[in-house]
């Protein structure tokens, strides 16, 4: 019996289950990844068989997802603002501060864990963690359209000053201004921007996402939809093209201007800041107006 394809099934078992390593392997989860039951291993043999070690390094180096959501890029973007900690003999485990909506992300997940809140303080900005993710160890990609969604995904709606923003954690700051997208508010922890980015890549997010960053008062909406619908599309504007694009008429109203409305729009992309956005946003654009 091949180590090959030992480590390979014991590596999907534990990607799928995750948790507590003395009971990961069992008959029955066996017998789901063996494609000849007659000859699979026993749950005490593959456990003999196989290293926590060894197992880490297979998923990183061999294995791939192949879900168009839930997969390794996505997945390292939602955790990217809290901390991912090693252990030699045992699965990652996945330490962050408040954000309860990433529990509920994390829960839908394909990918087996604990999640559970590390402390009995329950505050807004009490620890939680996610322990025995193998899954973590999945080598990813920071350039693709899952990873930024996966960013995005791990967003905090919140009201404030009169609007409603998303808040992210300070440690992803440097993603949102490596992809030119706008910081409308800047503290010490955290920093918040306009619902409409993560709803523009809300097309690549598990279906617990897709409606919530769809609020009423979006700080800046009514701004940033058309200006990035005439940058990227050169035609006339389409109600919900993309998120809070409104009508033809409405967009015209807000600007007061009934010609020459394409170089008012390109002054405000200017006075906006849109200049350097990632090519992915205008991919997640063009992806918005096929549907209408």
């Amino acid at each position: 019996m091949g180590n090959n394809k030992l480590n390979e099934v014991a590596s999907r078992i534990a990607i799928k289950y995750g948790g507590r390593t003395n009971h990961l392997f069992t008959d029955r989860r066996i017998k789901e990844f063996w494609s000849d039951n007659s000859t699979a291993p026993s749950a005490q043999y593959l456990r003999e068989a196989t290293t926590i070690p060894e197992l880490k390094r297979v998923i990183h180096e061999k294995v791939r997802c192949k879900d168009e959501i839930w997969n390794e890029d996505f997945l390292h973007g939602l955790v990217s603002g809290g901390r991912i900690k090693w252990n030699e003999r045992s699965f990652p485990r996945f330490d962050w501060y408040g954000n309860d909506r990433l529990s509920v992300v994390l829960a839908s997940s394909p990918f087996g864990g604990v999640l559970n809140q590390a402390s009995i303080d329950t505050t807004p900005e009490a620890q939680r963690s996610w322990l025995g993710v193998p899954s973590l160890c999945l080598s990813y990609d920071i350039k693709s359209m899952s990873f930024l969604a996966g960013v995005m995904a791990s967003g905090e709606v919140v009201e404030t000053m009169g609007a409603t923003y998303v808040k992210y954690k300070i440690a992803q700051l440097e993603y949102f201004e490596q992809w030119g997208i706008p910081i409308e508010h800047k503290r010490v922890r955290y920093f918040l921007v306009s619902p409409i980015w993560p709803a523009l890549f809300s097309l690549y997010m598990p279906s617990c996402c897709k409606n919530y960053y769809m609020v009423k008062e979006a700080a800046k909406g009514r701004l940033y939809a058309p200006v990035l619908w005439r940058m990227y599309l050169k035609k006339e504007f389409v109600t919900k093209g993309i998120p809070y694009l409104k009508s033809r008429r409405q967009v015209y109203y807000d600007h007061n201007c009934e010609e020459g409305i394409t170089r008012r729009l390109e002054m405000l992309r200017l006075r906006l800041g849109l200049i350097n956005l990632d090519e992915r946003v205008k991919n997640a654009v063009r992806e918005w107006s096929k549907s209408v």
